[in-house]
């Protein structure tokens, strides 16, 4: 087996999606749910109730919009300049071949093998329906499967991630499908399909205006919001993040927003020992204070060592390991250069991942990366342990990792210069002269 063959990619993926794709005996308040068709419903259900209008209710401002709704405006629609088939015939080839099909079974290969007349038919339909200001009902249709969340109890139907499989041309309903089984075809009246190609853009014009605050600042991405700030005074700290909330809290319930309290968290960071005795609250519900917070992929623990994230990082890298154990040993058919391939592509980004930001941290923490690099390079080569560990980097033409983790730093923020919003928040500055000498992301660069 090759590098460049794609057996030994459909090996790896086999390997670790082995448990993602199962979905196990679910548990409900009712009773245990075993068969595929009865999982359908539970998941279809818990789908219909994301997917509905919550309760929160505001008359005047739900009036106004409805009121806004249905005001006629052709503007919009003559304003959209009409396609051609020159456009299509481009977006259609620039469309992944491996994308799996929705309920219409119509793949990207054979919407690329479409005939002259079969693109000037559909440049007709699509310039038609911007014309009408119509939406077929046939094209709101998406079949959703289910991921299993990294570390949730998978028994418990909220542990799984839905995934909208979309026809290429679009939807607005949805149905559950377990292998061969498939539920009813449930709307969807609020929020938009993950997987969807507008539905970030629609999410973000939505939460566009969240307000802001001269005493705190906020950052989002996606659904994940953050709200930070920083003073000498713990107590002014809460003070001002507690305001912000208030204000947020009244604007989502005006557009219907509703926040899991329950998933939020507060985290101080000091060198100090602080305390705070405010308890911070949204929309009634309390606000945990914690020692470490997940924030897209990293664990930040309140004195910023970075001990928490390596080690959650490590452990998951072990488990990925064990996975693909069978096709890294000595026993193992592939070349050894395919063995390096997959350690290159698959176990050194999840254990690197964010290096940049914390590759200078203390060399008791970043010192147990290094030892997982050279035991997988010892499982590939099954070398002896009188082989020394620089010999097999220079012998198998690999960097050690610490050196990979300041090249990656050194790439970063190279490429802070070419980004607006780096610029704007000033990344590319190097901090000034500080008293601690704990390590700066800046630090790797010297």
């Amino acid at each position: 087996m090759r590098p460049d063959e794609s057996n030994l990619w459909k090996a790896t993926k086999s390997l670790l999606n082995q448990d993602i794709n199962t979905i196990r005996p679910l548990r409900t308040d009712a009773k245990l749910v075993i068969s595929d068709k009865e999982k359908c419903d539970v998941f279809s259900n818990m789908l219909y109730n994301t997917f509905h209008p919550n309760h929160i209710c505001n008359p005047s401002n739900d009036l106004r919009v409805k009121h806004t709704l249905e005001l006629p405006n052709f503007e919009v629609q003559n304003s959209i300049n009409y396609v051609t088939p020159n456009e299509i015939k481009q977006i259609m080839k620039n469309l992944p071949n491996k994308k799996s099909p929705d309920h219409d079974k119509i793949t990207n290969f054979m919407l690329k093998k479409l005939p002259p007349k079969g693109l000037v038919f559909m440049t007709t339909l699509f310039n038609s329906l911007l014309h009408l200001g119509y939406f077929p009902s046939k094209w709101k249709v998406a079949n959703i499967i289910l991921i299993s969340r990294p570390g949730k109890e998978k028994s418990i139907p909220d542990s799984y991630k839905p995934i909208s499989l979309l026809s290429s041309i679009s939807k607005l309903q949805f149905a559950v499908k377990i292998n061969d089984n498939t539920s009813d075809l449930m709307p969807i009246s609020a929020g938009v399909p993950q997987g969807s190609k507008l539905g970030p853009i629609l999410f973000n014009i939505y939460v566009y205006d969240i307000p802001q605050s001269p005493r705190t600042n906020i950052a989002l991405f996606a659904d994940d919001t953050t709200i930070f700030t920083e003073s000498r005074n713990i107590e002014a700290v809460t003070t001002n993040l507690q305001a912000h909330l208030h204000e947020i809290s009244y604007l989502y319930k005006k557009w219907r927003i509703q926040i899991n309290a329950s998933k939020s968290t507060g985290v101080i960071f000091s060198l100090r020992l602080c305390r705070s005795s405010a308890q911070l609250t949204f929309n009634n519900a309390n606000i945990p204070w914690s020692s470490s917070v997940k924030y897209l992929g990293l664990t930040l623990d309140k004195r910023l060592t970075w001990q928490p994230h390596i080690s959650s990082k490590l452990q998951h890298t072990y488990q990925r390991l064990s996975m693909l154990h069978s096709i890294l040993n000595k026993k193992s058919p592939i070349q050894k250069k395919c063995s390096l391939l997959i350690f290159k592509q698959i176990l050194r980004p999840l254990l690197t991942y964010a290096c940049p930001v914390w590759g200078k941290c203390a060399s008791t923490h970043i010192n147990k990366i290094p030892i997982f690099q050279n035991k997988v390079l010892r499982i590939i080569t099954n070398a002896p342990w009188f082989i020394r560990n620089v010999n097999l980097h220079k012998d198998l033409q690999i960097q050690e990792i610490t050196d990979h983790i300041k090249t990656s730093s050194k790439n970063f923020h190279t490429s802070l210069f070419n980004s607006s919003g780096s610029l704007h928040y000033q990344l590319h500055v190097h901090p000034p002269q500080r008293r601690l000498k704990s390590g700066h992301p800046h630090d790797l660069l010297v």
